[in-house]
């Protein structure tokens, strides 16, 4: 009746006396024991790893299918017990139980979490195991359920030894505790005598003592998953002594400014301009993509790294670049808004390099468009030479690039140049990429900033100027102008007519069909004119539009509307 009534006041049932013992020494010390009634055993007891498909009837009434990986408890005929989780009903202890076999083991604590999980058995036999148990610990749990057991049954008696076979290291754990390190960390002087005494208590051992060194012995119930270093020990010292007495002092650092980061810097001014500036909005994609993407963007698969162990079939290369999981983020957006623009900031990998892929970092902006016949390339370009201003990049040469991705309409493209060295493009994505990624009703134009070549430039700091004091005129110029005369020849051509009082050329429209010969195309610019000295008459604005007439006139254009 005592032992019902302390396993009651810690929540445990009450079964019959040998069960008690057992649930009562895994209470007291934290040894789960199991006992097997030796008249239910066929031949020997032997642990091993189950068969694929064997199945046992547990405690429960539950019947459980086994597979290879997980233990059980067994005789020559059949599984006893699921090994360090539940017994089987068939072995069990009953009424007519005369003969028992009493067992007291430690089991591997991952093979028993994952046999558990698998099984949905949650014992706390179970919970203890997996939390790695002092191997020691076995032998102590099997002689107090005997010395309780013929406590608790009149009669009973030991009609055999106790066999132990062990697998493991017995061997203790031995650290080396240095005294100055352990004072170092802490942050308090901790004299010898004071961390000797600490230790002790926690019925650590010190096994050897020099001038600054300790030769610490684990004992075995610290040792299987908590103590195993020397800041371990260091830990226990602190957590005794107090935390509380650990004096408060300021570091002694020396006081300097981090170097600055200016690839960081330009990207966080980048993300400024673009979200802030110019109303993109920022994705984040992997730096992945598959062999679908790839097919689909129609990129040489020769320059992709192909991951050895990818998550999935869509991530299966590392990226060349940002374009075609931009097209996928196009593609789920493109239902729910009639135009937007996004942008990322990302690394590509380049198999190009003898030993180490080419990384570098990268912006792609993307302006999206539904309707296949909507004008997107002179959008982004826009964006693109307001971004680089607002940048404060260097003045850069353009031309078209002979060698471009497939993705990259060819007869919608442009390159810039600093120097020899290729720095961005700007282009309207190939009608047949845009069908492969079902955009085929839409419109897309794009820029490529290598953003890893353009930090590296001297990126010129904003200067300010005074809001102007007198007005601003501005005047509208229709020209016919050949269709090999690029824009930026024309620009400054207008620009060169009067660079005193012209501040500002905008390109809006661009015609080419009706009334309009083959081979040229008509181009429309808003002009402002300001002097900063004076308010412009309008025998200025008359002045200066002839000279853009006659300059205009002179390089092969037909002004429209004369």
């Amino acid at each position: 009746e005592w032992l019902a009534q302390k396993l009651r006041t810690v929540g445990r049932g009450t079964y019959n006396n040998i069960v008690d013992v057992t649930n009562y020494v895994a209470e007291e010390i934290g040894q789960p024991l199991h006992a097997f009634d030796i008249n239910n055993i066929s031949g020997k007891i032997i642990i091993r790893t189950a068969e694929e498909g064997e199945k046992i009837i547990t405690f429960d009434k539950k019947e459980q299918k086994l597979s290879r990986d997980m233990l059980v408890i067994a005789d020559d005929k059949h599984p006893l017990a699921i090994a360090g989780i539940m017994g089987g009903i068939d072995s069990g202890i009953t009424d007519k139980t005369t003969a028992i076999l009493i067992e007291s083991a430690n089991f591997d604590a991952a093979s028993i979490r994952k046999t558990s999980m698998r099984l949905g058995l949650r014992t706390d036999s179970s919970q203890r195991f997996e939390k790695s148990l002092d191997p020691n610990l076995a032998e102590t749990g099997i002689k107090r359920a005997i010395e309780l057991i013929l406590k608790a049954c009149k009669g009973a008696r030991v009609s055999g030894p106790v066999i132990d076979i062990k697998n493991f290291e017995t061997k203790p754990v031995k650290i080396n505790l240095n005294i100055k390190k352990a004072q170092s960390v802490i942050g308090a002087e901790i004299k010898k005598p004071e961390i000797i005494k600490i230790l002790k208590k926690l019925e650590f051992k010190i096994a050897k003592t020099s001038n600054n060194t300790l030769l610490v012995e684990v004992p075995s119930f610290r040792a299987s998953k908590d103590i195993g270093i020397e800041e371990d020990l260091i830990e226990e010292i602190a957590r005794m002594r107090g935390y509380d007495k650990i004096p408060a002092v300021l570091p002694e650092l020396p006081t300097r400014l981090p170097i600055e980061n200016k690839e960081r810097k330009l990207k966080h001014e980048a993300r400024r301009i673009l979200s802030f500036g110019l109303g993109f909005t920022e994705i984040q994609s992997y730096s992945f993509y598959g062999l679908n993407e790839i097919k689909k963007a129609e990129l040489p698969e020769n320059l992709h790294l192909q991951l050895e162990n990818y998550l999935s079939s869509d991530q299966t290369h590392l990226r060349i670049s940002l374009v075609p999981n931009m097209l996928k983020a196009a593609k789920q957006n493109i239902y729910s808004f009639e135009e937007f623009k996004i942008y990322e900031i990302g690394r590509v990998y380049l198999n190009i390099a003898d030993y180490f892929p080419l990384e570098e970092k990268f912006i792609c902006g993307m302006s999206v468009k539904k309707g296949a016949e909507k004008e997107t390339f002179r959008d982004i370009k826009g964006l693109f030479e307001a971004f680089m201003k607002a940048f404060g990049a260097p003045e850069f040469t353009t031309k078209k690039a002979k060698e471009n991705y497939f993705y990259i309409n060819p007869s919608r493209q442009l390159s810039y140049f600093y120097g020899n060295e290729e720095i961005a493009k700007v282009f309207e994505v190939n009608p047949i990429v845009l069908k492969n990624f079902d955009l085929d009703e839409a419109s897309v134009g794009c820029f490529e900033i290598n953003f890893t070549k353009l930090a590296r430039l001297n990126v010129q700091d904003k200067k300010y100027k005074p809001i102007p004091k007198f007005p601003e005129i501005k005047i509208d110029v229709s020209v016919i102008m050949p269709e090999q005369k690029s824009v930026e020849e024309i620009t400054n051509i207008i620009k060169n007519a009067d660079p005193e009082l012209i501040v500002d050329i905008e390109l809006f429209d661009v015609f080419k069909g009706k009334n309009i010969e083959s081979g040229k195309r008509a181009l429309a610019f808003k002009i402002t004119l300001r002097s900063d000295e004076r308010t412009l008459t309008l025998e200025d604005m008359n002045k200066t539009q002839k000279r853009i007439f006659d300059a205009l006139c002179q390089a092969g254009g037909i002004i429209r509307g004369l």
